[in-house]
């Protein structure tokens, strides 16, 4: 099995990082319509984070949607990004743009937009994918201020619209607004689940093995990453953690760095952490740590 991922710049991979820009703070009040905008509020009959999930794939799925996003250019000139890096994949934005980039005045800090009609989402345990390079995390909502309209759009601060929702609109933002106001809660109940599952795996004598089905998606993983079809590696490594968590600690290094590869350091970190948990005394743990270190400094606002 392939264990490292090459870590080669491909800028354009930004537009999987739909968050990873920069995004006006406001609060969200749940404060109901106002001038034709709703603001949502928590969801009747919603209690558990799984719940409105469901509810929103319920929502959001079988439709088709014509979905926008705007990147700051800040986020450009935090990651040095720049207009070439993206120009020269030709074969990637033909793959995956449906509309337009457009540049702004600066050639080397543009103003890039992507433009996607007829498209569908599907909703995951911890995204809303359009593709496998183009999602949103649910831990990125807590910066973004979530509203709505009377004509079936969500806007998500001020980089996100997403269109098509009709009369479920209000509906799919209460949703919206419910993950956002306890993802962290729910990242927390994930991770000590986790922190069990880790002291359990570290006092075993004999560590469980890969079954064939999680070497399917590894093997996978690994030739997609080949490729360089990272968000559709990385999401054929979710699959193969999640049939077991702990049996293949290395999957957790290679998300680390597939994140990183499409600039999505919050990720990474998180990963990368997850595999110094289960492998404190591996080999290259020295390096591991020290990719936690470069990758937070990236997530680090600058003075």
């Amino acid at each position: 099995m392939i264990r490292k991922i090459s870590m080669l710049s491909l800028g354009i991979l930004f537009l999987a990082v739909i968050c990873g820009c920069a995004a006006t703070s406001n609060t969200v009040t749940g404060s109901g319509t106002d001038d034709g905008v709703y603001h949502p509020k928590l969801p009747e009959g919603i209690t558990i984070f799984d719940d409105a999930i469901k509810d929103l794939a319920g929502l959001v799925e079988n439709r088709q949607y014509e979905f926008m996003i705007t990147v700051n250019p800040e986020y450009f000139a935090k990651n040095k990004i720049r207009k070439t890096d993206y120009e020269n994949s030709e074969s990637f934005l033909h793959e995956l743009l449906k509309g337009s980039v457009g540049n702004g005045k600066a050639d080397l800090y543009p103003t890039p937009s992507l433009h996607m009609e007829r498209v569908g989402i599907a909703v995951r345990d911890d995204m809303l994918e359009v593709s496998s390079l183009v999602f949103l995390l649910y831990s990125d909502l807590p910066d973004l201020p979530i509203t709505a309209n009377q004509r079936g759009s969500i806007y998500l601060g001020k980089q996100i619209k997403l269109s098509g929702l009709g009369n479920d609109v209000q509906r799919a933002a209460d949703d919206l607004f419910f993950i956002q106001q306890n993802i962290q809660k729910y990242n927390d109940e994930q991770r000590a689940l986790f922190e069990t599952q880790v002291a359990r795996y570290r006092s075993m004598e004999i560590k469980p093995t890969v079954s064939e089905e999680q070497r399917k998606y590894i093997v996978q993983a690994n030739a997609q990453s080949k490729r360089k079809e990272y968000g559709t590696a990385l999401a054929l490594y979710r699959k193969a953690v999640a049939l077991d968590p702990v049996s293949y600690p290395e999957a957790y290094f290679n998300m680390a760095l597939l994140s990183a590869q499409m600039h999505r350091f919050k990720p990474a970190i998180y990963y990368m952490k997850k595999y110094l948990m289960l492998e404190p005394d591996a080999k290259d743990a020295r390096n591991a740590q020290d990719k936690i270190y470069e990758w937070e400094f990236m997530v680090t606002p600058a003075e």
